[in-house]
């Protein structure tokens, strides 16, 4: 039925003939079309929250809108096959249609024996510039514009449009976490020391990936072609996409120092004490999902005792765990700033 609905699909939007349909994701739904004229991603939002398929415009809006504002600020994108919002279509659904982007991700390269250096450098030089793009308002990127009014502090709020909701977040996590009692209290002191620089970071709000991965960028040569799965794209705090990158680089480039090209390529190091108290911040499904070795309680307390950038990207590693274990004398550290 699919296979039918792509034959459509292809024919009226001049796609050419259709050679292949491959399933490359789940949940959401993402398929691969290969036709006569190249090679398409279509992109249908089936996970649980966005509700029935058949009315999930909103997602489609979303991420086309995040593309066009970068592409509004000259930063390269997929192209914008279409953004099809209605359910009047051979799917049966709205759905977004991109075009295959060219080149390689940085994982591609890694296996390829590339040197990554340069794709790191370049990655953090698009983050950079999708970060100086400033909105208004924070909240969901659905146009070129940016939101056009504040989120209803009544409402649901991400994380990454205010700073209360981030902290209110993080404590309850720490509460749920299991924590030692001097780690949680420390916890506590390390945000009180960067609750300032916490705030600051979400004024002016800026543009966001919001779900940053490492393979979500594609690279000819040397330079970005485009970056994928823009569905959260946000304006708000952009050290959120620093944060979530990190993660799955310190487990996946464990083998390199990626942070240097990568920061270098951005702009600035960010504070360090800052940063370490946003990796914290985050849920542990973040550290699972990217192979971090422990508990909830484990990691945070690996994370609150490095003392450099090395230790801190170390984090993830087993052995470095171990080796930070053994040196532990069950006194209660002071919080770096």
């Amino acid at each position: 039925m699919t296979g039918d609905a792509y034959v459509r699909i292809a024919q009226q939007h001049s796609l050419g003939r259709l050679v292949d349909v491959q399933r490359v994701k789940w949940g959401n739904d993402i398929d691969r079309l290969v036709t006569s004229g190249g090679a398409f991603y279509c992109k249908t939002y089936t996970k649980p929250w966005y509700g029935s398929p058949e009315d999930n415009a909103f997602p489609v809006r979303h991420e086309a809108g995040a593309y066009a504002a970068l592409k509004a600020h000259g930063l390269p994108t997929p192209d914008v096959v279409v953004a099809e919002r209605g359910s009047a279509n051979p799917l049966g659904r709205p759905y977004l249609l991109l075009r295959e982007l060219e080149g390689v991700t940085i994982k591609q390269a890694c296996a390829m024996g590339l040197d990554i250096a340069p794709l790191l450098r370049a990655a953090g030089r698009y983050l950079g510039r999708m970060h100086g793009i400033v909105f208004r308002y924070p909240g969901y990127v659905c146009s070129e514009h940016g939101p056009t009014e504040e989120p209803s502090q009544h409402g649901w709020r991400h994380t990454h449009w205010a700073s209360e909701v981030l902290v209110e977040a993080a404590k309850d996590r720490w509460n749920e976490a299991g924590l030692s009692p001097w780690l949680h209290d420390a916890l506590l002191d390390l945000l009180d020391t960067n609750r300032e620089a916490i705030d600051a970071d979400y004024r002016p709000p800026r543009m966001l990936h919001g779900d940053c991965h490492v393979d979500q960028f594609f690279f000819d040569g040397c330079e970005v072609t485009g970056v994928v799965d823009m569905e959260v794209a946000s304006s708000g705090a952009p050290i959120g996409d620093l944060v979530k990158f990190s993660i799955e680089a310190a487990s996946s480039l464990a083998h390199i120092e990626w942070w240097p090209p990568f920061f270098d390529g951005y702009g600035q190091m960010p504070e360090f004490g800052t940063f370490k108290l946003r990796l914290t911040c985050c849920e542990f499904a973040e550290f699972e999902c990217q192979n971090w070795v422990g508990t909830h309680a484990e990691i945070l307390e690996r994370i609150f005792r490095a003392e450099s950038w090395t230790e801190l990207f170390n984090c993830s590693s087993a052995a470095m765990a171990a080796q930070r274990g053994a040196r532990v004398d069950g006194a209660s550290p002071r919080p770096s700033s």
